[in-house]
């Protein structure tokens, strides 16, 4: 049995309105030799009946498709880990359900992965912002290396996601902690790949159209919003202190200015929803050992500085509809 060049995990949950495009874009790939794995997550809509559906179209890459299931919900960074244990392929890559692919997406991240002979290679992507697809650069920082891209994925000057990078297969043997949260979860998983990394590439072309949902948290009421920005700070609170524990034991010291960065971009976070001097308890209380670090961080604005100080002092709430910089 021949080993595929490309395995793509695919978690499918509540997509019903877009799963059929991502299923044909990547039914359609340039790159035959791709093995598919969807799983699904529990989703309580249409979006399995509907992907079979699609998949029916192609039955000549019936025999490349595995679906799971999975018995519980349970988010999208382990319905990834349940794809990877059945992944054969030589490189695997993430899409997620409600995006979709350019046709030659799994082709030219493949080619220039044998090309450069790289264990880790990245594109470019299209953003959807209203009715617009934006193009985002992703170009490293001169001529690709370990240490220059991780710190540009800890301070956040690349998109840390796991769809817009193949990676070798074997690397995800090195993952020691996989997230258990389900915000900033594609770093926590990237970066611990990064580190058993010998050679990286990159493809200045958008690949991958991502639909960036804006309105999950605009269309919220005040307090419903509120919960879900404390939440999700306190999501990419447990999975960065998991990387950071993953880098402390693996040598990582050298990146701590790097992470007193993303931790104050967690800490950040929560700022809109800080309206009472007690409020500002929720700023204290994450990632509490970077409280007084953060002021000699290179890599946090004055302006930024300036409001830390206040949020700490329980001030932000009521000054920040004044503040002016």
């Amino acid at each position: 049995m021949t080993i595929p060049f490309v395995s793509v995990i695919v978690p499918v949950y509540g997509a019903e309105q877009y799963i059929a495009k991502c299923g044909r874009s990547l039914m359609e790939q340039t790159l035959q030799d791709v093995e598919y794995v969807f799983v699904d997550d529990c989703t309580p809509d249409n979006s399995m009946e509907i992907l079979q559906q699609v998949l029916g179209d192609y039955p000549n890459r019936k025999a490349q498709v595995k679906i799971l299931h999975n018995e519980t919900n349970q988010g999208a960074a382990q319905t990834r880990r349940n794809g990877m244990t059945v992944c054969t392929g030589e490189y695997v890559i993430c899409v997620d359900s409600d995006d979709f692919v350019a046709p030659d997406y799994c082709e030219k991240l493949y080619t220039k992965a044998e090309q450069e002979k790289a264990d880790i290679v990245w594109c470019d992507f299209y953003k959807q912002q209203g009715e617009k697809w934006n193009v985002i650069k992703q170009p490293p920082v001169g001529k690709p290396s370990i240490d220059s891209e991780i710190k540009s994925l800890l301070l956040g000057r690349r998109q840390g996601s796991l769809w817009s990078h193949l990676v070798r297969n074997g690397l995800y043997k090195s993952i020691a902690y996989f997230p258990t949260h389900n915000m900033a979860e594609d770093l926590t998983i990237l970066l611990q790949m990064y580190t058993a990394a010998h050679r990286l590439a990159y493809v200045a072309e958008p690949l991958y159209y991502y639909r960036y949902n804006e309105t999950s948290l605009s269309n919220a009421d005040g307090a419903e919003r509120d919960r879900r920005l404390i939440r999700q700070m306190r999501d990419m609170e447990a999975n960065v202190n998991l990387l950071e524990r993953f880098f402390s034991e693996h040598g990582g010291q050298r990146f701590h200015k790097e992470f007193v960065f993303r931790k104050f971009f967690n800490k950040r976070w929560v700022l809109p929803a800080l309206h009472t001097s007690s409020d500002c308890s929720l700023w204290r209380h994450c990632h509490p050992d970077i409280n007084l670090r953060l002021y000699t961080c290179p890599y946090i604005t004055v302006k930024d500085k300036i409001t830390a100080f206040l949020a700490a002092l329980g001030l932000y709430p009521c000054v920040k509809r004044h503040l002016v910089f």
